[in-house]
């Protein structure tokens, strides 16, 4: 068949008909679509050259006859299409995509010749379109009309597009929508290209810059104790105040601004209100700051271009004192600092991946510094870095060959009775003897507003504080904490300090309290049976998380009370107030413990997001007032205030309460005077060995009965 405009039925028969179908003929012949016409049977009765075009590279033996019979091999389904539509007109489908695959060894033109270099499968050839649109519509009962188009460009662009979008959400993260680790990876690559020292294209080294590594202080207790949903929504808050920091990316909405505390000059005089100019935080190539999220609660911000390494220091004390203000969450107030660590360009490594880590060993220590600071990388940093990587692998080793030992701290009754015999020989240690009351007013002068006026006087009628009111001895035999300690072969005795940190981060830090828990109820029931009355009657261990996340765990403690025989109401475990306030899951499994008859402790309050408001919500027996609070209370009305209404809120719930780090006579005895039922520290005793113990208590009398001559353990 050979292509054409026309069929002899369709001739036209009068002069401007004839003039207005030459008109028609050559619109369809230069049109750059292609449009066939063809029977419902796929009968070609009318093509134009681009339809032939489009078509004949598909067509083994070059004839076009048949519409459906040429494109069978790549849309076998249009036959389908047509029998199935039932309308007498209209769109049978429209821009309907066929990839065309080129077969190998196909020449361009050799498929439209069906010459020796044309493909056996009937497809295309080198230049020939890769993707075909065909769009198919019913004109009457029997005739149909398809628009054949080379969708090749169309695709490919849309591809391109794609490619694009997928590229960028694979930089981006999804949570905070900030550039992600691989963003941050190439733009750090560049700025080390453009560093001090390093030619650029003229010959004169680039600008420096400074990578702001950046970690939330306490976020997992936040995200523990609020939920996952919260403590996500923090992260986007947080990444607001960031982003508005530093003047980077679009402007947070009013409302996400003013709840992330952040707007330019919100607050005047307040931190949001101070800026930093871009102008002294940028070099001549004038690159915006980058703020990334690189991790689950960690955020980088890039300093590109950066005209003067010292402006670093105002960005980075900016941003802690941004974010350090609290966040709304719901119905609550929420504090998260965060701790950062600085890489300079004159100190940065070869790579962005060893950049990105010496920034992250500096923010490790300003988390040991306390947090809530920054710290500038220093390549020693990297030394005591590697020291605390080989304490893992020694620490797995201590457990195995017996280097972990336990210690025991005396806990003693500030509220026990005074007896009528204290023992022969025995002078009762008093705190209070020769102390006089406290009073704050004293050598007060009363105020005279004016002459003939009564002079205001605010000490009138005041009673003076007396810490040693109702005073009596202290009760040594209410119990013990133990604690554990490393033996290290080379460094000698290691505090809890320089590995707890570690177990928790490596995962040892369930065996470790297992080991922990065993060793002290054995050494406790060995006291019962050679001490008697003056052996301790209570044992507190401390509760680590991944103990309690353990399959199991409450039905092992349950057997290590049975093979020990200790009775299961001498031991105490002592949880934080974020383990405490956990999900439902660890609050059922708080709860099983109790059921075994032993109690809670609730340790460090005063430190963690309890209140004394939710102090009923947690299921605890005890509260340990945190060693902050006591270190305060006999220089403090403030802090004494605060012990003293945990006490009241603890006693109105049937709770018990526990001073800690009590140091000095002074602390002991005010802690006391406001109803601390026990209390512990360096006063009484520093942890001692189990052995030690012992000789301590020897020192004093049969239990309840009086105090020792001396309260410093040595």
């Amino acid at each position: 068949m050979t292509c054409a405009l026309t069929t002899p039925a369709m001739a036209p028969a009068v002069g401007t008909a004839d003039e207005l179908n030459d008109g028609l003929m050559q619109f369809l012949y230069r049109a750059p679509i292609g449009l066939v016409q063809t029977t419902l049977a796929g009968d070609i009765e009318m093509i134009n050259p681009m339809s032939a075009n489009l078509l004949m590279p598909l067509s083994p033996d070059g004839g076009l006859d048949n519409l459906f019979a040429v494109l069978d091999p790549v849309a076998p389904q249009l036959r389908q299409l047509v029998a199935a539509f039932a309308a007498p007109t209209g769109v049978v489908c429209e821009s309907l995509r066929i990839p065309l695959q080129p077969g190998p060894g196909s020449g361009a033109g050799g498929a439209a010749s069906g010459g020796p270099g044309a493909d056996h499968a009937g497809l295309p050839g080198a230049g020939a379109p890769q993707v075909l649109s065909i769009s198919l519509m019913r004109l009457d009962t029997g005739r149909l009309m398809a628009v054949l188009s080379d969708a090749t460009l169309d695709v490919q662009r849309e591809q391109q597009g794609l490619a694009l979008g997928l590229s960028a959400a694979a930089r981006t993260d999804s949570l905070t929508h900030m550039p992600n680790r691989a963003a941050l990876r190439e733009r750090l690559a560049q700025a080390l290209a453009r560093r001090p020292g390093v030619a650029g294209p003229h010959g004169a080294a680039g600008p420096g810059f400074a990578l702001l590594f950046m970690n939330c202080d306490r976020f997992m207790q936040i995200n523990d104790r609020l939920g996952q949903a919260a403590g996500d929504e923090l992260l986007g808050l947080l990444a607001d105040r960031v982003r508005a920091t530093l003047r980077a990316g679009p402007r947070a909405s009013a409302r996400t601004a003013l709840r992330a505390g952040a707007l330019p000059g919100a607050h005047p005089g307040g931190h949001a209100h101070r800026q930093t100019s871009h102008a002294g935080l940028v070099g001549p190539v004038g690159l915006p700051p980058m703020a990334a999220r690189v991790g689950g609660d960690e955020f980088v911000v890039l300093l590109d271009d950066l005209a003067r390494p010292d402006d670093v220091h105002a960005v980075a004390q900016r941003l802690l004192d941004v974010l350090a203000q609290p966040y709304g969450l719901g119905q609550q107030q929420v504090h998260c600092s965060i701790s950062m660590g600085i890489v300079l360009a004159a100190q940065a490594a070869q790579d962005a991946d060893g950049v990105i880590n010496d920034a992250s060993i500096a923010m490790v220590e300003a988390k040991r510094a306390g947090g809530g600071c920054y710290r500038m990388f220093e390549p020693a940093m990297q030394a005591r870095a590697a020291a605390r990587g080989s304490i893992e692998a020694e620490l797995r080793t201590a457990l195995a060959d017996g280097q972990l030992f336990v210690v025991y701290q005396p806990v003693v009754g500030l509220q026990a009775q005074r007896a009528a015999n204290t023992g022969a020989g025995v002078t009762p240690f008093d705190p209070c003897a020769g102390a006089p009351p406290l009073d704050p007013c004293a050598g007060a002068t009363p105020f005279d507003p004016g002459a003939g006026a009564t002079p205001f006087d605010p000490c009138a009628g005041f009673t003076p504080f007396d810490p040693c009111a109702g005073f009596t001895p202290f009760d040594p035999y209410a119990g013990v904490e133990a604690l554990v300690r490393w033996r290290h072969p080379v460094r000698g005795v290691v505090g809890p300090l320089d590995f707890i940190g570690v177990a928790e981060q490596c995962g040892l830090i369930g065996a470790l309290g297992d080991f922990v828990l065993s060793t002290a109820c054995r050494q406790f029931v060995a006291w019962q049976r050679t001490l008697g009355a003056r052996a301790p009657r209570l044992l507190a261990v401390n509760l680590s998380r991944a103990q309690l996340g353990q399959p199991g765990w409450v039905a092992r403690v349950q057997a290590l009370l049975h093979s020990t025989g200790m009775a299961p109401a001498q031991l105490q475990l002592e949880v934080t107030e974020s383990l405490a306030a956990q999900d439902a899951a660890v609050q059922a499994t708080l709860h099983a413990l109790k059921a075994l008859g032993l109690s809670l402790a609730l340790d460090d309050f005063g430190t963690g997001y309890s209140s004394l408001a939710s102090l009923h919500l947690l299921p605890v027996d005890v509260v340990k007032i945190d060693r902050s609070f006591v270190s305060q209370a006999d220089s403090s009305a403030h802090h004494r205030v605060l012990i003293q209404a945990t006490v009241r809120v603890a006693q109105s719930l049937g709770m018990a309460t526990v001073a800690e780090g009590i140091e000095t006579e002074a602390q002991a005895a005010v802690v006391r005077q406001l109803g601390c039922d026990k209390g512990q520290g360096y006063l009484f005793s520093k942890p001692l060995a189990a052995d030690a113990v012992a000789g301590w208590l020897a020192g004093w009398p049969s239990a309840g009965t009086g105090t020792p001559t001396r309260c410093h353990a040595q």
